[in-house]
């Protein structure tokens, strides 16, 4: 693809691009209204796109009753291309594939121990299996989007700290890792890429201001060495955009209740931690702690929904009940409080399909200038490169063996 030249020119492409990849279905007509655009402009920049394979001509418009030539509706081609999303956890590395329409492809989970010592030989081989699945290998690879539980520095892509995985000291994830591969690659924290996932697949009814509330129960022998048995994560979006707070840890969570000692975050002796999911004497108590803290953050910054995901299959609907009253009973006034609680749009593999709504969400982003204008070129470059020398998922090389 031929990338047009001037900051004008780019700016009205991408601005473009994004309304087609957003509506899932819109004509030059509507586009030339949205952006305030001639429709010869429109039209250009709608044949390039065209004629790469990026957008296609869906349908004909048959609403319209008027004699003439009817509105061709425009769409992303989802099978232009592929993203991968990868959660990595201290029990293993989910990982899910998606088009460019956010449908999923395919996932696979790979239980293993992960910690810092094997953590890019764990994502090589997952990411590898991913893209060796029959529903994926025939689709080019754009982007990978990565979720780690943990403290993470979005921008250097790094891994300041995490007790799950055994990293107490920053990981340069961007160098072990990201710099093996020809993609785009986006690293964020879990539970945020919970969110970014939820402003995705959710994007017509999701508030402004929301929690993703992730909830994972780890396995494996080694499930209680770093961090416990249990694991919680949050993730705030407000106005709109996903939190970080002023360092990037925003959604780090350990319980008012917690004790000195234990390995879980929660006011759960490690011994009760153990298999909760099947302690009725236990899991209650966990799950009306988890509450009473999602309560007081839903009532005090006046959220607008709460998303619960993870691993809550088996307990969502005690789960999602025990919030509702939770809020309810949090709050001081006669009203009632208007925020919904509902499992998310992917609860079981969020993580991993939010990381790569994350990813779509970067590549579909609309620039702002002079700067934003530069980063949409040389990502576009990078991804039209890549694609045009890697036809297909599973062209690329992991590090050799004492590369990383």
């Amino acid at each position: 693809m031929d990338l047009p030249t001037g900051e004008k020119a780019s700016y009205n492409f991408f601005r473009v691009l994004r309304s087609i990849w957003k509506s899932r279905g819109t004509s030059r007509t509507e586009l030339a209204s949205a952006h305030g655009l001639d429709k010869t402009t429109v039209s250009q920049i709608v044949g390039e796109l065209v004629e790469r394979g990026v957008v296609r001509v869906a349908d004909v418009d048959t609403t319209n009753a008027r004699p003439g030539r009817r509105s061709e509706i425009l769409t992303v081609d989802e099978s232009w291309g592929t993203v991968a999303g990868i959660e990595i956890r201290p029990d293993g590395v989910n990982a899910s594939a998606v088009d460019l329409g956010g449908a999923v492809l395919a996932t696979h989970h790979h239980r293993q121990i992960v910690e810092r010592s094997n953590l890019h030989e764990a994502v090589f081989s997952s990411l590898e299996g991913l893209l060796a699945d029959d529903r994926v290998s025939n689709r080019p690879l754009i982007g990978v989007g990565v979720g780690a539980t943990g403290v993470v520095a979005r921008h250097e892509r790094t891994i300041v700290r995490s007790l799950p995985l055994n990293i107490a000291d920053p990981y340069d994830f961007g160098r072990q890792i990201a710099r093996h591969l020809p993609v785009p690659v986006i690293l964020d924290n879990d539970a945020n890429c919970c969110a970014w996932g939820e402003l995705v697949y959710d994007a017509d009814r999701a508030p402004n201001n929301f929690l993703f509330v992730l909830l994972e129960f780890r396995t494996g022998p080694a499930r209680s060495m770093y961090g416990g048995d249990i694991g919680l994560g949050l993730g705030f979006v407000i106005d709109g955009s996903v939190y970080y707070g002023e360092t990037g840890s925003a959604g780090e969570f350990r319980s008012l209740f917690w004790h000195p000692g234990y390995t879980n975050q929660f006011a759960v002796p490690d011994v009760e931690a153990v298999d909760v999911l099947n302690r009725p004497d236990v899991l209650p108590r966990l799950v009306d702690e988890i509450a009473k803290h999602v309560a007081l953050l839903v009532n005090t910054l006046n959220l607008g929904r709460v998303y619960v995901g993870g691993d809550v299959g088996s307990i969502q609907e005690l789960l999602i009940a025990t919030i509702e009253t939770a809020i309810a009973g949090n709050w001081p006034y006669d009203d009632r409080v208007e925020c919904g609680v509902e499992l998310a749009t992917h609860a079981q593999d969020i993580v991993a399909v939010g990381a790569a709504a994350m990813v779509l969400e970067h590549i579909f982003q609309e620039p702002v200038m002079p700067m934003g204008l530069r980063e949409r070129n040389v990502l576009w470059q990078q991804i039209v490169a890549n694609r045009a020398v890697t036809p297909v998922c599973g062209g690329f090389a992991g590090p050799t063996a004492g590369s990383a």
